[in-house]
């Protein structure tokens, strides 16, 4: 026998229960990352540089995971301050702001992003509806007679 098998038959070797991945572990998120790059090269030499909506949602899903994970490293940072000594105490105080800053600066942003795509569209889908109107047709008639106004010009 060897020696997996006599452990096993002991009934020494027990199942290690599979731990979850955690979502903000760094490897994961650089990773993410990368895939999230290369799907944006792809799309850019598709479509000449054009983002669509759901490029743009996952790039904004990329920058969240990072921000929390920085908010994370902030945080145990801001727990490792006592209340006890008024210095540590107001450094804990602007790690609480900044962190609030960082993370109402992202959501406005993200918000300013995705207005600013949608009023895009409308913008393209608007001019577009302008190109499928017809020019009037003029006649041969009106056409020397226009030729005829501005012949002095040419």
């Amino acid at each position: 026998y060897s020696f997996c098998t006599l452990l096993v038959t002991m009934g020494k070797v027990k199942k290690q229960k599979k731990k979850a991945a955690d979502p903000y572990d760094p490897a994961l998120i650089v990773t993410a990352e990368k895939t999230v790059e290369k799907s944006e090269k792809e799309g850019e030499e598709g479509n000449e540089g054009a983002m669509t909506k759901g490029q743009l949602k996952k790039r904004q899903n990329m920058e969240w995971k990072r921000l929390r994970a920085t908010l994370q490293e902030l945080g145990k940072e801001k727990r490792s301050y006592s209340n006890k000594d008024p210095d540590e105490k107001n450094e804990k105080k602007v790690l609480r702001k900044h962190m609030i800053d960082l993370k109402e600066s992202m959501q406005k942003r993200h918000k300013d992003e995705l207005e600013a795509f949608d009023r895009q569209k409308e913008e393209e889908e608007r001019t577009k509806e302008l190109e499928k109107v017809e020019k009037p047709k003029l006649s041969i008639q009106e056409q020397a007679a226009l030729k005829n106004m501005f012949a002095h010009l040419v």
